[in-house]
């Protein structure tokens, strides 16, 4: 089994960026402008409360976007929920506020139409049990560039945890950038779809066809007589992360030039997720692979 299709093109695109419409540095404009020079097919424009519409604009796909947050700063916690492709009633925000309430945030967001996106877990301080009474999330940032991706920025081991723990969701590096001096254009997802149309790139995301990158691609990923063979970029690791405490499969160590790995699934995984790492230390991550028919 193929996860991806041959006959899709592939496009890039980053989710979480913030303009001078609420805390960014550049104008829409300018962000759309920057975003294209860095080779990105689609975007969406997320300022803090700030519902921004999309559309086609500079040749881009801009995605409809907004960001609702909520800090708690005696609890030393903080909710912050991106609703990606909503309808415009998502600015209408009820009357009583979210009262520290991130279902709230999510329902809202999905009652217009929305994905909703839980950002950076790390940076928040969350803790797994605080996203498990959470629900209907449909993805939750493993990087968030901003944060800093060698530290609370890279969430992957969080989401391990909050999978293994029975959750389903899919999994997205961002930008989050603001400042554009050099939190933009770092990270990616890559979408598997038939077109950069709003329809397609927005129904490749919800069946989880795309990957997450910060500077590493991934070429294929099958699944065949229970093994996963990757084929990827120049990398130095290829990482097999799953819900298992311990296997010798886990870490692959490639020579620059065959790189590709396979990992025999073991009977007591349940989900495995590949990590690419490369010479500098930049990372991409696959979707989780739910493997317990393959088995």
């Amino acid at each position: 089994m193929q996860l991806f299709l041959n006959d899709y093109g592939w496009y890039k695109g980053n989710l979480h960026t913030h303009t001078t419409l609420s805390d960014g540095l550049l104008s829409a404009r300018e962000v759309i402008s920057y975003y294209k020079s860095k080779g990105y097919d689609f975007l969406a424009i997320t300022d803090h409360e700030k519902y921004y519409p999309g559309g086609f604009e500079d040749n881009m796909l801009v995605l409809p976007g907004i960001e609702i947050a909520y800090n708690d700063n005696v609890k030393r916690i903080a909710y912050h929920i991106l609703g990606i492709d909503t309808d415009d009633g998502v600015r209408n925000y009820p009357e009583e506020g979210w009262q520290g309430d991130a279902q709230k945030m999510i329902d809202h967001i999905k009652s217009h139409g929305g994905m909703a996106i839980v950002c950076h877990p790390d940076w928040s301080l969350m803790g797994v049990e605080d996203v498990r009474r959470l629900h209907d999330y449909d993805a939750v940032e493993i990087m968030n560039v901003i944060s800093d991706p060698d530290a609370r920025g890279n969430s992957a081991n969080f989401c391990d945890a909050l999978m293994a723990r029975g959750e389903e969701f899919l999994t997205i590096a961002s930008d989050d950038s603001h400042f554009y001096n050099g939190d933009a254009g770092y990270s990616a997802i890559y979408v598997n779809a038939a077109s950069c149309e709003k329809k397609d790139i927005m129904e490749a995301i919800y069946a989880g066809r795309f990957y997450s990158s910060c500077g590493p691609t991934f070429k294929s990923i099958r699944i065949e007589n229970g093994y996963i063979y990757v084929s990827a970029s120049p990398v130095r690791l290829i990482r097999f992360m799953s819900d298992n405490f311990y296997t010798p499969y886990r870490r692959h160590v490639c020579r620059m030039t065959a790189n590709s790995a396979e990992y025999p699934i073991g009977k007591m995984d349940n989900f495995v997720r590949v990590e690419l790492e490369d010479e500098n230390g930049k990372r991409a991550w696959s979707q989780y692979i739910d493997v317990r028919e393959f088995k």
